[in-house]
């Protein structure tokens, strides 16, 4: 019977890289998004100044910190609203085997 430890120690070595990986992901899908709420915001800040004389400094942070935490917190929000209910450890198992 072979060792499956050797195995178990290539699958572990695979799954810490996948997770670095996705980490990594996930920060430049944040910088990504940090920069698009700085772009519209100077946008907005644009159109605000063109349309309504407001000052361009002033609006350009208020507007991309909301659409950086609009979107943010709906998302926070829906997420902790789907979330399902602890198992308590129970291992779910399906009918088939």
């Amino acid at each position: 019977m072979k060792d499956p430890s050797g195995e178990h120690q290539a699958v572990r070595a695979v799954m810490k890289r996948a997770i670095r990986r996705l980490g990594v992901l996930e920060w430049l899908a944040l910088a990504a998004a940090a920069v698009a709420s700085l772009a519209g915001g100077a946008l907005a800040a644009y159109l605000a100044r063109s349309a309504f004389g407001l000052p361009f400094w002033p609006v350009w942070p208020f507007a991309s910190l909301l659409f950086f935490l609009v979107p943010a917190l709906t998302v926070l929000a829906r997420d902790e609203h789907g979330k399902a209910p602890k198992t308590e450890g129970r291992r779910w198992r399906s009918r088939k085997g």
